[in-house]
């Protein structure tokens, strides 16, 4: 599946939203992404600041000419669409394959306007979810196959390997975003 695909590829990963604070997600996935599968990154951040040895830019607009794999999105829902239309903007350039909207990272129009694009779209999904039976997986996280419907097991490389971010791993009752509540039956 595509979950699996961008995860396995060599490809760089340009981290928006990646800064040298440690307490976000955004720090933990992509030191995962970088120490534990081994993919060169990119942060993107207004600061322009050099993340686990990468060089910042300030947009993806001031990345220099190169392939890219995948745009990995760490702003709000509310901002995303401007991160994927210069995602877009950018798309032939940076030779950019993907864009992956993290957990809680929602926008179907931005991820309609991406797709039209040419670009690959992953949705709401964390990156460090690719394991099966680790809390916090969703979507994309966890493929089935056709045959039987049974799960298909994790690419090899992720394998064993715990998921650096709370995400994943952390009650929802302790995450820092509020839980979603049904509503009140009548």
């Amino acid at each position: 599946d595509l979950v699996r695909e961008l995860l396995m590829d060599p490809g760089i990963w340009v981290v928006v939203g990646l800064s040298t604070n440690q307490r976000r997600p955004a720090w933990d996935i992509s030191r995962w992404l970088t120490y534990e599968l081994g993919k060169p990154i990119i942060p993107v951040h207004p600061k322009a600041e050099t993340v686990h040895g990468a060089q910042g830019y300030a947009s993806i607009a001031d990345i220099p000419d190169q392939d890219l794999k995948v745009v990995d999105c760490f702003v709000n829902s509310s901002q995303v669409g401007v991160v994927v239309d210069e995602a877009i903007a950018h798309k032939d350039r940076l030779q950019i394959d993907a864009v992956w909207m993290q957990l809680g990272v929602i926008d179907p129009a931005a991820a309609d306007r991406a797709r039209a694009a040419g670009l690959e779209v992953v949705m709401d999904t964390t990156a460090c979810s690719a394991e099966p039976g680790r809390r916090g997986n969703r979507r994309a996280s966890v493929s089935l196959d056709p045959t039987d419907g049974r799960p298909r097991p994790p690419p090899i490389a992720l394998r064993g390997r715990p998921p650096p971010c709370g995400c994943c791993t952390t009650p929802p009752s302790s995450r820092s975003r509020p839980a979603r509540t049904a509503p009140p039956s009548r």
